[in-house]
């Protein structure tokens, strides 16, 4: 599961800095499911990718679009009770506050203090979900050297590495040509490729969570439609936090206790840092990185 969540105060995460704030859940998704290449709609009429994280953000799109219509409504609220004999206004409509202001040149811009963090009860599939567990003695061995290990002789231990199901993308060697099986193995569990979610039997054309959420990073949360009614200098709705939740029964496989978990947080903040800025860095404000 994925969700949003509003933050109506800039300030940090202590007790007090945080006591007195609102936060609200806005969007929730869940999901697993992304349709094969084959069963894509060139009209639009189906969503193709139905994992946790989309299906949230998805919502959030939503809740965006409510929160400006809101906005305006509030405008020619004002504007009725400044008449004559202004009208008098449902309880529930004067109740409703928007997170945004509307500016004179009638562009959208969040109230100061509104922030937005991003929780999931999973590690998103793709480049976040690569990495050493705690057991691995070489955890930090990419997979081309583990697999020169296996062919050397060398035993590898099975809980090497936490792995993605995703699959890469597209991988040519520098002439353009498909490289041989092996070579493709050895790259599968590469760091910081670009990935497609995986289906059953046929590809999917769907980008991997981490892939996705690495273009949120950049790109805002808001989507293209909603960007052009935004304010230029405010430029995107971005996630404050990045909220991931470890999987408790490959722990216990793992191996029980404090230094475990602790093992896997470290390893795990890592690669969704890895995964959702450092990789996409060229392209992104060092301000815009998101709390992990």
């Amino acid at each position: 599961n994925a969700d949003a969540d509003a933050n109506a105060d800039a300030n940090g995460s202590s007790d007090e800095a945080t006591r007195g704030t609102r936060i609200d859940v806005v969007a929730l998704g869940t999901g697993t499911k992304c349709l094969s290449h084959g069963k894509r709609s060139r009209c639009g009429d189906v969503v193709n990718d139905s994992h946790a994280e989309v299906i949230a953000r998805r919502s959030l799109l939503r809740y965006l679009n409510a929160q400006m219509h809101i906005a305006i409504d509030r405008i020619q609220q004002q504007k009725d009770e400044a008449s004559p004999a202004p009208p008098e206004a449902p309880a529930s409509a004067r109740a409703l506050e928007s997170i945004f202001e509307i500016m004179p040149a009638g562009i959208f811009v969040l109230k100061p203090g509104v922030q937005f963090h991003f929780f999931s009860t999973q590690i998103p599939c793709g480049d976040a979900s690569i990495f050493p567990l705690a057991s691995s003695v070489d955890g930090d061995e990419d997979e081309v050297s583990i697999r020169k290990k296996k062919r050397e002789g060398e035993t590898i231990s099975s809980g090497q590495r936490h792995k993605t199901g995703a699959k890469l993308a597209r991988f040519m060697d520098v002439t353009g040509a498909s490289t041989d099986v092996d070579d493709w193995r050895a790259e599968f569990q590469a760091l910081g490729r670009a990935r497609t979610k995986p289906g059953r039997g046929e590809s999917t054309s769907s980008m991997s969570c981490s892939d996705k959420i690495a273009r949120w990073v950049v790109l805002g949360l808001q989507g293209g439609d909603l960007a052009g009614l935004m304010s230029p200098q405010q430029q995107a709705i971005r996630m404050a936090s990045v909220t991931l939740v470890l999987n408790s029964d490959q722990i216990d496989q793992d191996g029980a206790g404090d230094g475990t978990v602790r093992a896997w947080a470290a390893a795990s903040t890592q690669a969704a840092y890895r995964a959702f800025y450092q990789r996409a860095k060229p392209f992104a404000n060092k301000h815009f990185c998101p709390k992990i």
